[in-house]
């Protein structure tokens, strides 16, 4: 089974349009040569039955109209079959047009799809990660707890004067144990 893309189709359509309006193009202009040399040929055997007797001139003017109406018939012909072909064309490219709308907003929307489900893999990842950094920190204060250790967090003044954030800890809030300064960044 032979698959197309929906841009094959689109140069499918655009060739086939191109020829048509080439050959209606081509069509025209031989209607247009056509219609100049009938209408010399038709000058000059006006002329030239002006100079032959009259019998001879009807019988001329009687071929000519004939010759004339299957010139014209040839070419009506011509015309409607190019109008059709440029009409059978118009509808593949419309065709044409519609399915390429679909090959570029679907794989769109894939794409899109795609990244919206890396994005929230990340972030589940993330957020277990997190999860995961905090349950460790939970089991290291309960274990600090478990042996009487306290952490108090609070402003302590350095020996420089400066204050600074700290950490205290110690078996009692406001008792023995050690100062930490803590720098935030």
């Amino acid at each position: 089974m032979d698959h197309h893309s929906a841009s094959d189709d689109v140069a499918y359509a655009h060739d086939v349009l191109s020829t048509l309006l080439e050959a209606a193009l081509r069509d025209q202009k031989l209607t247009r040569d056509a219609i100049k040399t009938m209408n010399r040929v038709s000058n000059d055997l006006a002329e030239q039955g002006r100079r032959l007797p009259a019998s001879v001139s009807a019988e001329v003017n009687k071929d000519l109209r004939e010759a004339v109406d299957v010139a014209a018939e040839i070419l009506t012909k011509r015309i409607k079959d190019a109008n059709v072909q440029a009409d059978e064309a118009a509808q593949a490219f419309r065709r044409a047009a519609r399915q390429a709308g679909l090959f570029i907003f679907a794989p769109a929307l894939v794409v899109t799809a795609m990244t919206m489900a890396l994005w929230y893999e990340l972030t589940a990842h993330s957020i277990s990660r997190l999860e995961n950094q905090r349950a460790e920190l939970q089991r290291t204060v309960d274990i600090l707890s478990s042996h009487g250790g306290r952490l108090s967090v609070s402003n302590c003044k350095l020996p420089s004067g400066q204050t600074v954030t700290c950490i205290r800890v110690g078996n009692e809030e406001y008792g023995n144990g050690y100062h930490i300064p803590f720098w935030e960044k």
